[in-house]
């Protein structure tokens, strides 16, 4: 107990009593902002009173009221209405004491905060995994509001490398800035879009607590966005009532207007604070609370539900969390005992007329090994995807289900939020897929003429309508569109976040096709649908088309460019970009500047030489391109995203580290709210380049567009939907391999979703099963068959040759089988003949790249002429180095003149991989094992039993 407090009370009983026994007419007791006290005391005893008082009470002052200070005693009773004063001179958390929320701030949007009253209770985790859940699950928009200021906690989750923090501005600097900016300056200044890795078909927007980064000089008082954060930080007024609720009331309801979110999700700080106070409680229509077991912990729970004796309070929750799994359920059942009892003894169990919650609901929360390292350098983040989308969490499963009950509840009282009816069908969906055909019949196979004739037609269909995935100049999206072959990727959506500027791909990934489809209207906005960003319109600009190519070779001519690369070629960028934008006048805007053709290559090499010497044009066209934002920033809606492909046309690979590192750093540097730019690159040519800063900090920059296992049968299987639909589902039914309330599950499925199959491994694997059977030799299921036979030894698949696979055996199926089932029989796709053809192809054309060129010499002489104990799938490190001295001496290279380099050359390529498999006093011994995708082509023989490693 604080004995000024008690002093206070002893005080006030004892003047009550005087006033009582009528010695004294009045009194007030004031405690002022410096802890003091001050006691008025109006008597017709005058003096006696006061000096009584002050001998009991002498570090108290006591005032005897008489005409001079009668104002000063009147002015505390008609300002705070009681005879004791102590509210008015508290400094902080005044709504903790006194939540004023019959006035709480109401929104479109249900807002769902997070409170902890201790640290370490898995509070962000939870959050984390909450909208992760609720976007991949639901595809519903998720807003997060990190609003632990001085322990800010997302700045290293929902990315890929969480090693490398995302610094961004974000809360506070909003803030403040919103104080003396414009009301439409741009809000995604002060947020970051998670990767759809993480969301699915929805979308997470991270609005951090700010920007922490201390490296980046800003200023001479501030020279660090930390520093700026940290004063921003202590400004912020928490003492008022309203400061706060003001600030998150502007912040909320632009991200309604701008985002149009499903949900909102608050991270609050842990314990007794101001911003839980005064901004969190009266923005939040829903606040779970997160609490330990432990006898620490009790305070925080009694106070958590304490809130509930207050009008209009959010519905509140209780998680007892990070509960250790050895005693999990005798350790909750003791917490909820102990809170049911709480509030039994202390509200009863009686209905409230006020309407107060009586009760709440109480989840367990369980230790989960995943979660504990979200955001640490131990993170796996595909197991954190994995743990979502599997539900491996019951615990949290249940905590999330009850968040969207609620969340369902408020949107019926808020008839005017179009996402309700949405949100009610994405969870219902499921629930009637159940009660589909409960008797199901299991019959045995026989030859069956019917599925014979089926089988027949889907592979003639398909072998007339199998994609040409070398058709590089492919023009007619329409055509693509209209005769369903185009294929809509998850990592596409990305395209969309200003975050992520490098699409990086090996060869085969599809990249110039993406690239060059984006030209398409109607492909723009049905990606622009999927990715939930139809509230803006964009304009993709291709920087570098077949009519823009330009040899960068052509600059190296003029002596002015030798004096400094990174220096010319870092602003020989900036005007490229800007020629390109500017020539296609976006959205009507006009530059006044003169633009640059590049219909003469000798002429456009002085051009771009004369501008970037040229100190004045320079500002000039960073100015024009900042008027063109600004410009853009009037439109409202309206966005551009400037693309680059085929970088490797008009930059030698060998050039990279010099030319296009400038590039990549230019355009991390750029900071337009309404242009972003896009690199697309190979993975090979950006893994050997030099010259970037920070390189590993890109990862959470980037785009893969790397073919996953899921994602390839999706592809192939929207083929066979889309050329022989009708065919396949009744072949389905025929076969019989699944209960056929399985099989109507996934048509319904299959059909919702356009045709184009989810990347839902349970649907795959059904299909897959149907096409090939569901397995090889009675022990490997085809589904996993396909990926690792035909993966890369980086363990990446290409797309080019398990098409070109099926479309080789399908071709020989349609001449030589007469069986039934299935419709393609594994003799026809694991033929050794075939699985060589089915290389050639994409070998041919990775041998094709400016850099790669040399692999053909070296395939060749594996092929033709190695000696045949080098000929294996896997050799051990003195062998493959002997075959590396074979290439050297009997091939003629260009490029790669040494075993570092083809050791470089083919690990890049995933063509070989290397493993460390004991470490000795000479050194690592390694193996060299080239990928399975090879084996036939190559002719190489698996390791004899007993090999030595």
């Amino acid at each position: 107990m604080i004995r000024i407090f008690s002093t206070l009370e002893a005080l006030s009983d004892d003047l009550s009593k005087l006033l009582e026994n009528h010695q004294i007419i009045d009194y007030r007791i004031v405690m002022n902002m410096n802890n003091e006290i001050i006691a008025y005391i109006k008597s017709s005893q005058g003096a006696k009173c006061v000096a009584d008082t002050e001998a009991k009470y002498p570090m108290i002052s006591v005032v005897p009221v008489n005409d001079s200070n009668k104002e000063d005693f009147d002015f505390w009773f008609e300002n705070n209405g009681s005879k004791v004063d102590i509210n008015s001179s508290r400094i902080r958390l005044d709504n903790l004491f006194d939540p004023q929320l019959q006035n709480r701030a109401s929104h479109i949007v249900p807002v769902v905060s997070f409170y902890s009253y201790k640290g370490g209770v898995g509070r962000s985790t939870t959050l984390a995994t909450c909208a992760a859940s609720l976007a991949m699950k639901n595809k519903w928009k998720v807003a997060i509001l990190d609003c632990d200021f001085e322990a800010p906690g997302f700045t290293n989750f929902f990315l890929e490398d969480p090693t490398v923090s995302n610094q961004h501005n974000g809360i506070i600097e909003y803030f403040f800035d919103k104080e003396i900016e414009s009301s439409d300056f741009a809000l995604a200044s002060y947020y970051w879009e998670a990767s759809k890795a993480f969301s699915g078909d929805g979308s997470i927007y991270i609005f951090p607590a700010g920007n922490l980064d201390v490296s980046e000089h800003v200023g001479t008082f501030f020279p660090t966005h930390c520093a700026h954060y940290l004063n921003g930080l202590s400004r912020l007024d928490t003492m008022s009532r309203d400061s706060l609720k003001i600030r998150f009331g502007r912040l909320l309801n632009h991200i309604e207007q701008e985002l149009h979110p499903d949900i909102i999700l608050i991270d609050s700080r842990t314990g007794f604070n101001d911003i839980f106070a005064s901004g969190i409680l009266g923005s939040s229509d829903i606040i779970v609370g997160f609490f330990g077991g432990d006898a620490q912990s009790i305070p925080g729970w009694q106070f958590f539900l304490n809130l509930m004796q207050n009008k209009n309070m959010p519905r509140l929750v209780v998680a007892n969390s990070i509960i250790p799994s050895y005693a999990k359920s005798k350790l909750f059942s003791v917490f909820k005992t102990n809170i049911e009892s709480y509030l039994e003894d202390t509200y009863g169990l009686e209905s409230n007329e006020d309407g107060f919650q009586q009760t709440v609901d109480i989840f367990p929360i369980g230790y989960n090994e995943i979660l504990r390292n979200i955001g640490m350098p131990t993170e796996s983040y595909s197991e954190f995807v994995n743990l979502v989308q599997n539900s491996e969490s019951v615990d949290h499963r249940n905590l999330f289900d009850k968040i969207e009950e609620y969340v369902l509840d408020f949107n019926k009282g808020h008839k005017n939020n179009e996402n309700a009816e949405k949100m009610q069908s994405h969870i219902d969906e499921g629930n009637q897929d159940e009660i589909l055909n409960k008797k199901i019949q299991y019959v045995e196979k026989e030859q069956n003429a019917k599925a014979l004739s089926l089988k027949k037609t889907i592979l003639e269909k398909l072998k007339d309508n199998m994609p040409n995935l070398y058709a590089e100049n492919i023009t007619d999206f329409e055509s693509e569109l209209r005769t369903n072959r185009y294929f809509y990727r998850k990592s596409m959506e990305d395209l969309f976040n200003p975050d992520k500027f490098l699409v990086i791909g090996n060869k085969g990934t599809g990249k110039t096709y993406i690239y060059k489809s984006l030209g398409n209207e109607n492909i723009v906005n049905e990606l622009r649908k999927r990715s939930q960003k139809t509230q803006y319109e964009y304009e993709f600009i291709h920087v570098i088309s077949d009519t823009s190519l330009f040899d960068t070779a052509l600059l190296e001519k003029n002596e002015e460019t030798t004096d400094s690369k990174e220096w010319f070629y870092d602003r020989f960028w900036l005007v490229f970009i800007w020629n390109a934008i500017m020539r296609s006048a976006p959205y009507g805007y006009n530059t006044t500047l003169k633009t640059i053709r590049l219909e003469n290559e000798y002429e456009s090499a002085r051009d771009f030489i004369r501008f970037v010497h040229d100190d004045e044009l320079m500002i000039a066209i960073s100015d024009d391109l900042t008027s063109l934002d600004n410009y853009l920033n009037t439109k409202k809606n309206k966005k551009i995203i400037f693309i680059f492909d085929g970088l490797d046309k008009i930059v030698k690979p060998l050039s990279w580290s010099e030319k296009i590192a400038p590039l990549i750093n230019l355009c991390r540097r750029m900071h337009y709210m309404h242009m972003a730019p896009k690199l697309f690159l190979r993975s090979d040519l950006f893994e050997k380049m030099g010259n970037i800063n920070n390189k590993n900090e890109l990862k959470n920059k980037t785009i893969s567009i790397e073919w996953g296992r899921e994602e390839l049968f999706s592809y192939f299987f929207k083929f066979v939907l889309a050329f022989a639909k009708d065919e396949f589902y009744d072949i389905m039914r025929e076969y019989n391999d699944f209960p056929l309330f399985h099989i109507n599950k996934t048509i319904k499925l299959l059909t919702r979703e356009d045709n184009q199959p989810p990347l839902d491994e349970y649907v795959l694997r059904q299909l897959s099963a149907t096409f090939f059977g569901k397995y090889i030799d009675n022990y490997q299921e085809s589904y996993d068959w396909f990926f690792y036979n035909l993966k890369n030894a980086n363990d990446t698949i290409s797309l080019r040759p398990f098409i070109d696979l099926l479309s080789i055996s399908l071709t020989h199926a349609i001449e030589a089988d007469n069986e039934d089932y299935p419709i393609l029989r594994q003799y026809f796709y694991t033929h050794g003949k075939a699985r060589a053809l089915a290389v050639e192809n994409h070998f041919k054309d990775l041998a094709a790249e400016e850099g790669n060129r040399d692999l053909i010499p070296i395939f060749t002489y594996i092929r033709s002429k190695a000696p045949q104990k080098y000929k294996k799938i896997q050799l051990a490190q003195t062998d493959f180095m002997a075959l590396l001295d074979l290439i050297l001496s009997n091939c003629n290279l260009e490029e790669n003149h040494d075993r570092d380099a083809l050791v470089d050359l083919l690990t890049i390529n995933g063509i070989v991989k290397s493993k460390i498999v004991r470490l000795s006093h000479r050194g690592a011994l390694t193996n060299y094992q080239f990928a399975l995708l090879y084996k036939y082509y190559l002719g190489l023989k698996n390791v004899e039993k007993g090999f030595k490693k």
